[in-house]
């Protein structure tokens, strides 16, 4: 309490009488150490020792309640607050990401998916995405005039509610679509299935998934679709904006690179539709 009552007493006037206490109490230790000068006792030469000391206490007490070094303190403070929402941010969204995936696949963790499997995923005729995909559209909803913004809605719910999970996980599993969008949480392929799903429930139906081995030989997957002759590669993982990756084919593969990765080779590549393995 008494940092805040500090804080709300943070105005120039204050700081322009504390420099001017500072200024006094400097004077009066030169005045002291001069008269220290001429001191014959040695009773009198403590005493005025004591004094300095007690000035320059005081002047270290003054410096404390200086407004320009409570603000930083309120800096310090506000960046540790920062690191530690952060911090509790990622332990959220990791634990309710780790409770779906055991709920979902404790007897099956290592198990490997087929295709078949695979398509399952990207489930979209179901409640969650049904509200979910409600909330993007709007009245007389057309996929002609109205995807894209749509589309736009559904990146910044992403962005807004997920905690995209970037650390590299020991054990191999997948969620399906209903699941990722409960947790608000997944890795790019949890959260490529499900943006696939939300797009084609908005009617995208050409929306793919795409798991592709990076450069460094670590793989990554996002989302590809075509919107009237363009090309949308949705990434919330490296895209600021939903757009960010919307144009023409060649220049969008020139300029999309995952973490600054270039695309050695795409694996394979799916929708709720078909599989093909590359």
């Amino acid at each position: 309490m008494d940092l805040f009552r500090e804080i709300r007493g943070i105005f120039s006037r204050k700081e322009k009488t504390l420099f001017e206490a500072e200024n006094n109490l400097w004077n009066e230790i030169t005045t002291l150490e001069n008269s220290l000068k001429q001191t014959k006792t040695d009773s009198e030469r403590t005493i005025i020792l004591q004094k300095i000391e007690q000035k320059k206490a005081q002047i270290r007490e003054l410096i404390d309640k200086n407004p320009a070094k409570l603000k930083y303190r309120i800096k310090e403070l506000q960046d540790e607050l920062k690191r530690i929402n952060e911090v509790n941010l990622e332990a959220r969204g990791l634990v309710r990401y780790y409770e779906e995936v055991i709920r979902h696949y404790e007897d099956e963790l290592e198990q490997e998916k087929t295709a078949d499997n695979l398509k399952e995923l990207v489930k979209y005729d179901c409640t969650e995405i049904d509200i979910l995909v409600d909330s993007l559209k709007p009245n007389m909803y057309s996929y002609e005039k109205d995807y894209l913004d749509a589309i736009s809605g559904l990146f910044n719910y992403i962005k807004d509610n997920f905690y995209l999970i970037t650390k590299k996980m020991n054990i191999k599993f997948w969620l399906e679509s209903t699941a990722i969008i409960k947790t608000r949480s997944g890795d790019p392929l949890d959260v490529a299935i499900f943006v696939c799903a939300t797009m084609h429930a908005l009617g995208d139906y050409s929306a793919r998934i795409y798991f592709v081995e990076l450069d460094d030989f670590s793989t990554f997957a996002f989302v590809k679709t075509k919107y009237k002759n363009r090309v949308l590669i949705f990434d919330p993982f490296n895209a600021e904006k939903y757009d960010d990756y919307l144009g023409y084919d060649a220049a969008i593969s020139e300029k999309y690179k995952p973490f600054g990765k270039g695309i050695k080779k795409t694996i394979y590549s799916f929708n709720a539709f078909e599989f093909n393995s590359e």
